[in-house]
């Protein structure tokens, strides 16, 4: 909340960092984890928050296509 899209993004990229960064043992094996995240601003000329959240989503689908592990953001007008 009370966060623009940069700000978000740049929480959303440390989290994608430090993911990244963990190994998790599995089967006797270390695995590495990404994440791919997608950001965007809520506008204040929209009524529902649904708008937000399916931008937010199309975003994220961006950041997968755009080659995974990474953080795509839609920017509010």
């Amino acid at each position: 909340p009370h966060t623009d899209a940069p700000a978000a993004a740049l929480v959303a990229e440390r989290l994608r960092q430090r993911v990244m960064a963990q190994e998790v043992p599995v089967a006797g094996k270390s695995l590495h984890v990404t994440l791919s995240a997608g950001v965007s601003e809520y506008r204040p000329e929209e009524i529902d928050i649904e708008d937000t959240i399916r931008r937010a989503d199309q975003s994220l689908y961006e950041a997968k296509e755009g080659g995974r592990n990474r953080v795509h953001t839609i920017y509010a007008l």
